[in-house]
């Protein structure tokens, strides 16, 4: 059994390729130097038996991976999870699965769409003096309005931010971890900041 990824319509970047390659990745069964797979030939559907044969059998051996064993829809959703975290936010992904020769494959077909920007970065905007602090780090921000919605990026501007108020003396300070996105309207929100994206 095995499992590919096939884009269609906007190219997507190869790092974000990998990404969504190891998301499905099924382990194979294991070959030794000659390429056998011993411990799948020692195999035997016979967990019930007892003996020390069967006991031995059972340590050395593993069973076939099967098609059935991979979850489609956990693979599509993990798929969608990478896409929406690197700004694709409404992919399309379709399965297709070939059989040949007691063999299987899984295609999974991506339309990516649109790749989301920022189009607008809010600051708090309280009078306070942590606000007023959290706005001057914002000339050392290296996330700025154009880049692609990324929450690997959000996260590392949370992580900056929190670094620069803590050397003020701010230590107490802790701000959310989990990027949150609004359902009704263009804003995502990571720790103490909104972004505004674009796209369609």
């Amino acid at each position: 059994t095995g499992s590919k990824i096939k884009v269609s319509g906007e190219k997507i970047p190869k790092s974000i390729i990998g990404e969504l390659e190891k998301a499905i990745q099924t382990e194979p069964n294991t070959k030794n130097m000659l390429g056998m797979n011993m411990k799948l030939m020692a195999y035997r559907p016979e967990s019930g038996k007892k003996g020390f044969f069967a006991r031995m059998r059972r340590k050395y051996s593993e069973p076939p991976v099967l098609l059935s064993q991979m979850s489609l829809a956990d693979n599509k959703k993990r798929l969608t999870n990478v896409l929406f975290a690197r700004g694709y936010l409404k992919p399309e992904i379709e399965k297709e699965v070939k059989e040949k020769d007691k063999k299987a494959s899984v295609i999974f077909n991506i339309v990516p769409g649109t790749r989301h920007t920022i189009r607008n970065i809010i600051y708090p905007q309280d009078s306070n003096s942590l606000a007023t602090a959290i706005r001057t780090s914002g000339a050392e921000a290296e996330l700025q309005p154009g880049d692609y919605f990324d929450f690997n990026s959000f996260k590392n501007e949370r992580i900056r931010i929190d670094n620069y108020v803590k050397e003020l003396g701010f230590y107490f300070v802790t701000f959310g971890k989990n990027v949150l996105r609004s359902e009704t309207a263009s804003i995502a929100i990571c720790g103490i900041l909104k972004y505004i994206f674009s796209g369609k």
